[in-house]
């Protein structure tokens, strides 16, 4: 029996979207695994995107870039450029959620306008890759109904924590680290654990 050739099951070329946070232990290991899937995937389209305020020519040249490599970028609210001037450890903690909250809020409309955006120029986003601190990418994907997949950036020690916070451990890992606080726009570490657990 011969199969028909029906252009509307043809397979849609990959096009990758990574998203990452915006400090350099997120952005070059996002950057290395963006260029080595584009660099050696035939037809694999990649789209790295980063916030406005850390985006620079020198961070993200074209040089020894794959073509099939574009850069974009998203707002985190601060587009012109992030300064904090805070002096106690609370104004520090008060600023970092704000700039957790505005990214949030100013990414997930700047990233859906380039979803959208690519849609229509029919370059649809097949998969969203993202790091830690941007869950808010997943369920921003889930809504276009889009794959998405956590890019871990973290030292295992942290996901290990993480996986056993889950399975039997949580009292334990909560009274080793009393007291410590993840800075999150959800509040402390067990809600940021929440918050990207599978």
């Amino acid at each position: 029996m011969e199969k028909k050739n029906d252009s509307s099951q043809s397979l849609t070329r990959p096009h990758f979207l990574f998203v990452t946070f915006p400090a350099q232990g997120h952005i070059n290991p996002s950057l290395e695994l963006a260029k080595r899937l584009a660099g050696t995937i035939t037809g694999v389209r990649v789209t790295f995107a980063a916030p406005k305020s850390t985006y620079n020519d020198r961070m993200f040249s074209r040089e020894n870039v794959p073509e099939t490599l574009i850069f974009a970028t998203y707002s985190d609210g601060h587009d012109e450029d992030f300064k904090s001037s805070t002096s106690s450890d609370q104004s520090r903690e008060d600023a970092a959620v704000q700039y957790l909250s505005a990214t949030r809020r100013r990414g997930r409309e700047t990233l859906t306008e380039l979803i959208e955006d690519n849609r229509r120029q029919n370059r649809r986003f097949t998969c969203v890759v993202y790091t830690i601190f941007l869950t808010w990418v997943a369920e921003l994907a889930r809504e276009f109904h889009i794959p998405s997949a956590l890019l871990w950036v973290e030292p295992l020690t942290v996901f290990s924590i993480f996986y056993h916070y889950f399975n039997g451990y949580a009292d334990a890992i909560s009274e080793i680290f009393w007291g410590w606080i993840c800075i999150s726009p959800q509040g402390p570490l067990d809600n940021q654990i929440r918050s990207i657990s599978p």
